[in-house]
């Protein structure tokens, strides 16, 4: 089994007047059309729960195995991005920043269009369509700006916070601009204390399986102008 992890932002158009030229919103046509190559090259979306299972106890899984997550939870991705899933019958994966739930993208207000983020509600209703909300950390900083005591109160406060407003366990965390800090003994301590079962990164192709160390998946970081078939290169 080779499990690769997609990862997006945005789907969709850049909103307001002001043209930004964002690398990381990816038009609707251009997402459907990425959606069909990955199926069209042998590879079967999966859920969480199964890659929870191949992680934890090398369950079987399908050959080529896809988990489709997307960065940040916008309030667009509900309105853009979920009715095709809805249509393709794939579940995904939100990596959602709790301390700004129903806000907007504020930390990178310098480089990025300013955008809504959904609320608790838009994740009650994303979570009952078959989308499972973990964790992007808290306050979206960079571990590597961090001390030990805050990577752990950001791991701390993001899961409790989630599984308090949804009732679902969280147990994944993709790490604000993938930065891992270099997965230092303290964080992988405190991932395991706090419960976290995975951690994913940004960039890098596929993974192969057996899973060397699940808190630090690969994914694919995807825009409007990705090589699919490059990306879903096997491992080596």
């Amino acid at each position: 089994m080779t499990l690769a992890i997609a990862s997006w932002h945005k789907i969709g158009d850049e909103p307001g007047p002001e043209a930004w030229g964002s690398w990381y919103y990816v038009p609707e046509a251009t997402f459907v059309e990425q959606l069909q190559q990955c199926a069209a090259r042998g590879w079967t979306v999966v859920g969480i729960d199964e890659v929870r299972a191949a992680i934890d106890n090398g369950s079987e899984a399908p050959d080529r195995a896809l988990l489709l997550t997307f960065d940040d939870a916008y309030r667009s991705f509900r309105t853009t991005a979920l009715p095709w899933l809805r249509r393709f019958g794939y579940p995904a994966v939100v990596f959602a920043p709790t301390d700004h739930v129903g806000a907007t993208n504020i930390w990178d207000h310098d480089d990025e269009p300013p955008e809504a983020l959904a609320d608790w509600d838009d994740l009650l209703d994303l979570q009952a369509q078959g989308v499972s909300v973990q964790s992007h950390g808290a306050s979206h900083r960079a571990f590597s700006d961090l001390s030990p005591q805050e990577r752990a109160d950001e791991l701390r406060r993001s899961r409790e916070a989630l599984e308090d407003k949804l009732g679902q366990a969280v147990d994944m965390i993709a790490y604000p601009y993938g930065d891992d800090a270099g997965l230092p003994d303290d964080l992988r301590m405190a991932l395991l204390d706090t419960g976290y079962r995975a951690g994913c990164l940004y960039g890098g192709g596929p993974n192969a399986t057996p899973v060397a160390d699940p808190f630090r998946l690969s994914r694919l970081a995807l825009g409007p102008d990705s090589d699919i078939a490059a990306l879903l290169a096997p491992p080596t």
